[in-house]
């Protein structure tokens, strides 16, 4: 049986202290895990998730200024996708086993001094039951037997001095 989306576990890691000594707009790497708690493995399409190589850059990471309690901007853009997605648009994560990808987020403002808190948040567009090899064309055109679901990562927290 196909596990829920919400099964589907986004985990993020960033650096906990952040110097603003080398530029006032400093880039932010984190890393992102999603981990396939099921004892099948899954087919993810990558795209708007943090599996997608432009994660960085497509809205789907959140910078919160935790002092200010706003939402502080980042630059993102839109992609026009070609349909249907590609073998290369498609992750595996094989049973009980994490996928690990590093983001590059765009330069953002932050001010030393305070605290920021970071999210991943989105929408799985779509998750199969079983191996990339598994996905056929047929399934890709139709997005027959897909899955579709919200996430939210846990919020990893950076200090900036």
């Amino acid at each position: 049986m196909l596990p829920s989306p919400l099964a589907l576990q986004v985990i993020i890691l960033a650096p906990q202290l952040i110097s603003l000594s080398s530029s006032p707009s400093p880039d932010l790497s984190l890393s992102a895990t999603v981990h396939n708690p099921s004892s099948s493995p899954v087919t993810v399409l990558r795209w708007n998730t943090p599996l997608d190589p432009r994660a960085g850059v497509l809205g789907v990471f959140e910078i919160h200024d935790e002092r200010e309690n706003q939402t502080v901007p980042i630059d993102t853009i839109k992609f026009n996708r070609k349909l249907p997605p590609s073998d290369e648009d498609l992750v595996e994560i094989a049973p009980e086993s994490s996928v690990k990808v590093d983001v590059q987020l765009p330069p953002v403002k932050l001010q030393a001094g305070r605290e920021y808190s970071l999210k991943a948040k989105g929408r799985w567009h779509g998750i199969w039951e079983g191996g990339k090899a598994d996905v056929d064309g047929v399934m890709l055109d139709s997005l027959e037997g897909v899955e579709r679901g919200e996430f939210e990562s846990n919020v990893a927290r950076v200090r900036v001095e």
